[in-house]
């Protein structure tokens, strides 16, 4: 081949090139719910920021970094690892929430149905199902290294309020609302040094906030 036409050939792919897309049709986004989280959509791109307000606060951040998230068409819910979120469910909002990993959750679920099932692992949470079945079974507190974790303030009303509440590993739970019949299922509060935070020292009533080293 004379160099001329190879010169040619060289000089028109590189030409070509130039208008090539290296976009990867994985990571391009218009809007940040194009984007798995925790990425969001900076300049056409799903990019990982950590200054950034996460996909699934869908209300916005506060201007302390708290996470908004309202709920929607029964959705399940996961806030943020090491993050502080406010969520708000009315009737048949949510699905199933989770708090396993963040710092603290506020956890609003007013209206009947909803919410499912509430799980706050090492985070603080404050939880109130106002509504006929208004939340599922709620479970708080999380055994690490034989060290309880995580505190719990849960407000049921309503018949079938909430259905389990199960706190047996947190390191304080309070459960009001539960004194009527029907409001709540069965409660396990947690223990320590020997004593349950109940009035009756077992379990089955509402748990209560006491001075039997019952707090964290």
């Amino acid at each position: 081949m004379r160099p001329t036409v190879l010169a040619l050939i060289l000089s028109t792919a590189v030409a070509a090139s130039c208008f090539v897309s290296t976009r990867s049709g994985d990571l391009a986004c218009s809007q940040t719910s194009d984007c798995q989280s925790p990425r969001v959509c900076e300049n056409g791109y799903c990019v990982i920021d950590g200054n950034a307000c996460p996909g699934v606060c869908n209300d916005g951040c506060s201007s302390d970094g708290t996470c908004n998230v309202k709920g929607h068409g029964g959705d399940n819910i996961t806030c943020p690892s090491g993050k502080t979120c406010n969520i708000t469910c009315t009737a048949d909002d949510c699905g199933s929430i989770t708090c396993t990993n963040a710092d603290k959750c506020t956890i609003m679920c007013v209206g009947d149905n909803s919410c499912g099932n509430i799980t706050c692992g090492a985070a603080d949470c404050i939880i109130t199902c106002d509504g006929t079945n208004a939340c599922g079974d709620v479970t708080c507190g999380t055994q690490q290294s034989g060290n309880k974790m995580g505190r719990c303030r849960v407000d049921c009303n309503g018949t079938n309020g909430c259905g389990n509440v199960s706190c047996g590993n947190s390191c304080d739970c309070v459960v009001g609302g539960c004194a009527g019949t029907g409001q709540c299922g069965t409660l396990t509060c947690p223990r320590s040094m020997g004593n349950y935070c109940t009035p009756t020292g077992a379990n089955g009533p509402p748990c209560i906030d006491t001075t039997s080293g019952c707090s964290c």
